[in-house]
């Protein structure tokens, strides 16, 4: 797994294996908040390679390629709740390098390289604009152009002391944290793919156009919440409660829904493809409509009550 030690002020990386590690968000309190604005966070996508290079193209910059790259990818905080959590390298290079504002803010990063000498070892640089390029085969995520940092700052201070000025050509296995530093934030909760905010109360709130794709908002309640054409595909909503929420063009599909509360679905403007609505409660959705979504991916409807009728076309049969 990736771990990071804190001694002495100074943070290690070692590698075993991967794991994933949770995007961690702030205790979420009652009292009402503004509509999602930008604030400064904590947050490390962490990925592990086999091998790599580092090649000069100018002064200063370096275009560098990570070969045998894990698929998965940690996601770890150092501020707020600790949580668990996990994208892939395929979806945080093609979806959501864009939502993560990465194009008009180049990330900043670590590269850790196990092995090394003492003085090549610690590498901060700063990622370019451009979306990297990911191969599947040979599983090569390659950065065209990277600076190196002559000085650690923002989320990267932690790593001043072990930070090394040289860079090797070449490298064996890798530990690589790319840095997000800024992201709309709810309530407590980072309005971002794959954040993890359990039990928040995001009431009212305005979350249109937003991309949440793989969140987790398990026990959230949604009431009253303005949510046009948002992104939820393959979110946890396990228990969440949307009553009065105004949901349009809403994509659900492959989440998790299982006993959450909605006042209406309309099936017609929300994606409910392949979601699991065991338990949930549809309020005053048009049973017809929603029991006409059939085929391979069609909504799981299981225990789920429809104007006080309770419809179980897909349960397990005895």
């Amino acid at each position: 797994m990736i771990v990071c030690m804190a001694r002495r002020g100074k943070v290690r990386w070692t590698v075993a294996a991967l794991a994933s590690i949770g995007l961690a968000v702030a205790p979420v309190g009652s009292a009402e908040m503004p509509d999602p604005h930008p604030e400064k966070i904590n947050t490390f996508f962490a990925g592990l390679a086999l091998s790599g290079t580092f090649e000069r193209t100018g002064p200063n910059r370096y275009s560098l390629e990570f070969r045998d790259v894990v698929d998965r990818v940690g996601i770890f905080a150092f501020s707020g709740r600790p949580a668990t959590g996990e994208t892939t390298i395929t979806r945080l290079v093609k979806d959501y390098w864009q939502e993560l504002g990465f194009l008009s803010n180049p990330p900043t990063a670590v590269v850790t390289i196990q092995d090394a000498s003492e003085s090549a070892n610690t590498i901060l640089i700063e990622l370019d604009r451009e979306v990297p390029t990911y191969k599947p085969e040979g599983a090569v995520l390659q950065f065209e152009s990277v600076r190196l940092l002559s000085k650690a700052e923002g989320n990267l201070e932690v790593f001043e002391d072990d930070a090394d000025p040289r860079i090797p050509r070449r490298f064996g296995t890798a530990v690589f944290g790319i840095n997000d530093d800024t992201a709309a934030v709810a309530h407590g909760c980072v309005i971002q793919p794959e954040t993890i905010c359990r039990n928040a109360n995001l009431n009212r709130q305005d979350l249109s156009k937003t991309y949440l794709a793989g969140a987790d908002f398990t026990g959230s309640t949604f009431r009253g919440a303005r949510l046009h054409y948002v992104n939820l595909d393959h979110a946890e909503l396990a228990d969440t409660n949307f009553d009065n929420a105004e949901l349009l063009h809403v994509t659900l599909s492959y989440a998790d829904l299982r006993g959450a509360r909605f006042s209406y679905l309309d099936p017609f403007s929300t994606h409910l493809g392949a979601a699991n609505l065991t338990g949930a409660n549809l309020g005053r959705s048009h049973a017809p409509s929603i029991l006409r979504l059939n085929g391979p991916r069609r909504p799981i409807i299981c225990q789920t009550k429809i104007q006080g009728h309770i419809y179980n076309r897909d349960c397990p049969k005895p």
